[in-house]
């Protein structure tokens, strides 16, 4: 059975013109949504994602059961939390972790470790 709606608008843009693209987008588009997500690199370091980041209302990051990908995870979300939301240098109300590419095979204990780790953090 087919969905009768419409997808929902992909817009091609880099975290440095991300949000003027969006404004643009609306204003030609004469459009409103209720929500607008922005798939953004995981690192501070690229050009345009602070900007980006500062003007958006919450950040979901994807999580990973593998060292690497969740130690990068977890320093991403504290670095926002203490030099953005904690400075009150943003639009940021909440940062939101959750697990995506969960691999059945993995032991439950590794992932319930991991979800100690967050609650701390």
């Amino acid at each position: 059975e087919q969905i009768r709606k419409r997808s929902y608008p992909v817009i091609k843009s880099n975290p440095e013109k991300a949000i003027e693209d969006l404004y643009r987008y609306i204003e030609e588009q004469d459009a409103v949504f209720d929500v607008v997500l922005f798939d953004l690199p995981g690192t501070l370091r690229s050009e345009g994602v602070v900007h980006t980041i500062s003007a958006i209302d919450y950040i979901f990051i994807p999580l990973k059961a593998d060292n690497v990908v969740m130690q990068s995870s977890l320093q991403f979300a504290e670095v926002v939390e203490e030099e953005l939301i904690a400075r009150h240098n943003c639009n940021l109300k909440g940062i939101y972790l959750f697990w995506n590419m969960v691999d059945k095979r993995e032991r439950t204990e590794s992932y319930e470790s991991w979800n100690r780790v967050i609650q701390k953090a």
